[in-house]
């Protein structure tokens, strides 16, 4: 029992350096290999720097086009062309962007003319007398001179009411039909003067015109001086 135990004590004061040794070995190896990583992975990304990431490549790819764009927006706005004039250019058919057309000799020359042309139409307006009025008047008028000129040859009785009533004026009052039949034509003389008088004031210059205003009138009277009442003329703007 003596012997072992003095082996066994000597075994442990024996193995105590051993172990010792092995322990700081093992921590100085695992030390070292701790160190030597943080510099392995470190030194990888040096390597891969020149190649940048595909997201990161993408992000710097959007914000170029942004930036850019901010710049154009903070420069002076570009002049635009007047709406008249961008309306003009349109209906002309020279496309957005060109110079308007100047105004040339032909086109004033035929605005001119055109002008010319609406004077002349105005000058010469006539518009015959619509036929129903026309048509009273002119049977009013030749029915009276009928009974002043030859009274004894107007069917009475064949006329009805207005065959009774004109014989009683024929045989009473012949002086006043006669008298009647004449003022109606004076009528008819002072509505054609006055017809004259509208044409002056209304632009109707034309002799042709005139004449037959007149004729007219003195043949129809209201009949034909209504419509040259109501006759307005376009007043052309003088430039």
């Amino acid at each position: 029992m003596a012997p072992a135990a003095g082996g066994e004590a000597h075994f442990q004061r024996g193995s105590l350096p051993w172990f010792t040794a092995i322990a700081l070995s093992f921590g100085y190896y695992t030390v070292r290999a701790a160190g030597s990583r943080p510099a392995s992975t470190a030194s990888a990304p040096r390597s891969a720097s020149p190649a940048p990431a595909g997201p990161e490549r993408l992000r710097r790819r959007s914000r170029a086009p942004r930036a850019g764009r901010s710049r154009r927006r903070t420069g002076p706005p570009l002049p635009t062309a007047p709406r008249n004039q961008l309306a003009r250019l349109s209906r002309d058919g020279d496309g957005a962007g060109a110079a308007p057309h100047p105004e040339t000799p032909c086109s004033s020359f035929k605005m001119v003319v055109t002008k010319s042309e609406a004077g002349r139409a105005a000058s010469a307006y006539f518009r015959p007398a619509r036929r129903l009025p026309a048509l009273v008047t002119v049977l009013a008028l030749g029915y009276l001179a009928w009974v002043v000129f030859w009274p004894q040859s107007v069917p009475y009785q064949s006329l009805g009411p207005l065959g009774l009533f004109t014989q009683y004026l024929v045989d009473h009052h012949h002086t006043l039909l006669h008298s009647g039949y004449w003022l109606a034509w004076l009528i008819h003389v002072g509505e054609s003067l006055y017809a004259m008088v509208l044409c002056k004031s209304k632009g109707i210059t034309n002799g042709r015109a005139q004449l037959l205003w007149f004729l007219q009138t003195f043949l129809f009277g209201i009949a034909s001086l209504s419509i040259l009442i109501a006759y307005r003329p376009k007043r052309q703007k003088q430039t």
